[in-house]
């Protein structure tokens, strides 16, 4: 994939799109180092775009203890929403 910055709307679901279908590459694979810099891109498109809430999560993210080999998107999407939601995950996010 050609990586490109978000500039719009469609390129930043398109980058959502390509960043959950290699969510759980290696590190330091081609895929990896995609994975970093669409990760890259969309913080940047949500800083400017979503400022408050990209905050919001960030301070979320941040406060979520997970063990160094932690990789599984559904685990995490529970652990994000019992410890700040108190509620399961809507299926959406899973």
């Amino acid at each position: 994939m050609i990586i490109s910055s978000s500039e719009n709307e469609e390129d930043y679901k398109s980058a959502l799109a390509r960043l959950e279908l290699i969510f759980l590459a290696k590190k330091y694979s081609p895929e990896g180092d995609e994975l970093e810099a669409l990760a890259i891109l969309i913080e940047k498109y949500e800083d400017e775009h979503f400022p408050i809430l990209s905050t919001k999560l960030k301070k979320i993210v941040g406060a979520v203890k997970l063990p160094a080999n932690f990789n599984d998107k559904e685990e995490l999407a529970k652990a994000l929403y019992n410890k700040h939601w108190k509620t399961s995950p809507p299926n959406e996010v899973l």
